[in-house]
C-alpha cells in the first residue's frame, strides 16, 4: 500500500493529478514514483478539495497539496487527521 508520507509529498499539479481519467501519482518509500487508480467519487471529492484550496490563507506559495492553517500537512498532522 501507499504510506502515508508519500500521500502527504503530493503537489498540486497536473502531473500529480489527472482528475479527468481518475489517477494519482504517489511518491513511494525509495523514490519511486507510481499512478494509481481511483473512483468517481474520490476524483470528485478531490476536485473539490483543490477548488477549495486553491482559495486557502495557507496555500499562497505552497505546492504540497494537503495543507492546514499553519501550511503544509505533516506525518504527525495526517495522523491526527486518521484518528
Amino acid at each position: 500500500g501507499v504510506r502515508v508520507g508519500g500521500l502527504i509529498s503530493m503537489r498540486v499539479g497536473n502531473e500529480w493529478l489527472d482528475l479527468d481519467r481518475q489517477k494519482l501519482m504517489v511518491r513511494l518509500k525509495g523514490g519511486r514514483m507510481i499512478h494509481i487508480q481511483i473512483g468517481a467519487k474520490t476524483a470528485d471529492a478531490l476536485g473539490r478539495y483543490v477548488r477549495v484550496r486553491s482559495v486557502h490563507p495557507s496555500a499562497r506559495g505552497q505546492t504540497f497539496l494537503w495543507i492546514g492553517d499553519k501550511g503544509r500537512l505533516t506525518e504527525s498532522g495526517a495522523a491526527t487527521v486518521r484518528s
